[in-house]
């Protein structure tokens, strides 16, 4: 079994998504809640959904509008 270690931003991201939401959303949510850039939010929320998903912490579900996989639309219509 593994132990995870959250700081509080990672801690607020987990607990957002007690029920699915987009990365948009989250990006949202993180702006009412901290004093940051929108650029820094995006890009520190998309970081961790991807260690979260490598390490095994999240997992990728099936349904609409979930987080992870609008996370890798939005990387694939970047990079196209």
């Amino acid at each position: 079994k593994n132990v995870y270690y959250l700081n509080d931003f990672a801690s607020f991201l987990f607990l957002s998504l007690e029920k699915p939401k987009t990365v948009n959303g989250l990006v949202k949510l993180a702006l009412a809640e901290y004093d940051a850039k929108e650029e820094v939010l995006r890009q520190d929320i998309e970081d961790w959904l991807k260690e979260s998903m490598k390490s095994g912490f999240i997992k990728n579900s099936s349904k609409k509008n979930n987080p992870i996989i609008d996370f890798f639309k939005e990387i694939k219509r970047r990079v196209s």
